[in-house]
């Protein structure tokens, strides 16, 4: 069952142009297109109960929109007004992340998931993941925070140190090959989910979106592909 017309959940609306992933998202309640870009799909014809949903960014998110998240969720019903229930949930999308290169002074712990990032002053943002290597004083690896804004290229945390404000603390590194750049990863991206129904219809469910991330297509499929998008780790 390749990618089609009848296959997508969310990416072109009602006037036939393409939709981005954000504040205004409404779900579909119908099997047509929504102003949105959002629909409900029939899976009942297409007798296949084992599926794929694959989201795609297509574009870099709002540049404005530095903290933006959005959570989708994929649901199943057999009715198309009410009964709606999730059966699988793509991972929470965040607009930009900073990976940046450090030697920890002090683990990071579960604790630190969530707190500020505060280098030197000038950049803030969220701890949102680390490599293992950080849970231990003395390891080097990547820390991974939400940026807050432009400002937060935690340049000026050399040899200042970048608190977690918890536990964890660590002293940023500049290495080859990241002598000039600390990378940002941002939108887009692809990300993949498997799932099972015997549920007659099919949608997305998009909340959280403060700005946008971007033009998104979400589309469904029964081909076989790889199960993650370029997710940052979690401890």
């Amino acid at each position: 069952m390749p990618y089609d017309a009848n296959l997508v959940l969310h990416g072109i609306n009602s006037a036939g142009t393409h939709t981005d992933l954000d504040n205004a998202c409404v779900e579909a309640v119908a099997l047509g297109v929504n102003a949105t870009g959002n629909k409900c799909l029939d899976v009942r014809k297409t007798a296949a109960k084992g599926l794929i949903a694959t989201l795609v960014l297509t574009e870099e998110a709002d540049a404005a929109s530095y903290d933006d998240e959005a959570t989708v969720v994929i649901q199943d019903s057999d009715h198309l007004d009410r009964g709606w229930a999730a059966v699988t949930t793509f991972p929470l999308l965040r607009s930009h992340i900073r990976r940046v290169w450090v030697t920890c002074t002090i683990g990071f712990a579960a604790a630190d998931l969530g707190a500020a990032a505060v280098s030197g002053g000038a950049s803030t943002g969220m701890i949102v993941g680390w490599d293992d290597a950080l849970s231990t004083a003395g390891g080097t690896g990547y820390l991974y925070i939400e940026m807050d804004g432009t400002d937060d290229t935690y340049q000026d945390a050399i040899g200042t140190g970048l608190d977690g404000t918890t536990t964890g603390e660590a002293d940023v590194v500049i290495v080859p090959p990241l002598a000039d750049e600390l990378i940002c990863q941002m939108q887009p991206g692809t990300y993949h989910r498997r799932f099972m129904t015997n549920k007659r219809y099919v949608r997305a469910y998009i909340t959280g979106v403060t700005h946008t991330l971007g033009i998104c297509w979400i589309l469904l499929t029964n081909e076989a592909g790889s199960e993650h998008g370029p997710e940052y780790p979690a401890p």
